[in-house]
């Protein structure tokens, strides 16, 4: 039987494609919301403990206008006493979306704003990575197309003992997306907040987690707003540079 050289050159790719597919199913997924201590071995993730790193960050000259003062100093008084019960919709809803609205993430001429349960998949050399955080900063208006910022809030009712590490596994994607070396984040679990650096290294990421921040409290709160107007003004400088 004789094959012409064009139908072996397509059955040679259609091989190379089989391959590549069979290659990928062997690649471990693993879904954000059930991220464990374990998982971030294999995504070659390691603590960096120290507070140094949030120096910059946590110590820079930024001032809260009148106005937002006593919209927090507000928001605490009707707020402060529910916290810690809120389940994750009226934690969300009550407390954590007016502090963001308020910060106002949107930024059209830059083409950056929030997203709110916006999946998020990325591939590594070894692993599936996928799932929807719950909020996220990212360039693109109708899409998200390079994450900058996510926030990961306690969903009562369920363990809550790993946000921590899913929100890592979170920002591992993002920075395989943005192609940054850098990310910044926060886990929220009731009135407490701890924000996170991400570092990309040669081989793996570093991870540096703050100290705890406690929103019940009105100089902490201020502290968080502080440090989430920071973030907006770096991703302005950020993408102005683009």
């Amino acid at each position: 039987m004789v094959y012409d050289m064009s139908f072996l050159e397509e059955m040679s790719q259609l091989r190379k494609k089989i391959d590549a597919l069979e290659t990928d199913s062997k690649k471990r997924v693993i879904d954000f919301s059930r991220v464990r201590d374990a998982d971030l071995d294999e995504m070659r993730v390691s603590i960096r403990f120290g507070e140094n790193k949030f120096n910059q960050w946590f110590n820079s000259k930024i001032d809260i206008d009148s106005q937002s003062l006593t919209f927090l100093t507000e928001l605490l008084k009707k707020e402060r006493e529910f916290l810690r019960y809120y389940n994750e919709e009226d934690l969300k809803v009550n407390f954590l979306i007016p502090i963001l609205n308020r910060i106002d993430f949107k930024i059209l001429d830059l083409e950056v704003r929030a997203f709110y349960k916006e999946s998020l998949n990325i591939e590594t050399e070894n692993l599936v990575l996928k799932g929807v955080p719950d909020f996220f900063i990212s360039k693109g208006l109708f899409r998200s197309e390079t994450p900058l910022f996510f926030i990961q809030k306690f969903n009562k009712g369920r363990d809550n003992s790993f946000i921590e590490f899913q929100l890592v596994a979170e920002m591992v994607a993002g920075l395989e997306v943005s192609k940054l070396q850098e990310i910044k984040g926060a886990y929220v679990v009731g009135s407490i907040w701890n924000f996170v650096i991400l570092e990309k290294l040669e081989e793996g990421y570093n991870y540096s987690v703050s100290r705890n921040f406690d929103s019940s409290r009105e100089d902490d709160l201020k502290e968080i707003y502080k440090n989430l107007l920071y973030i907006k003004n770096e991703i302005i400088e950020m993408c102005s540079k683009k």
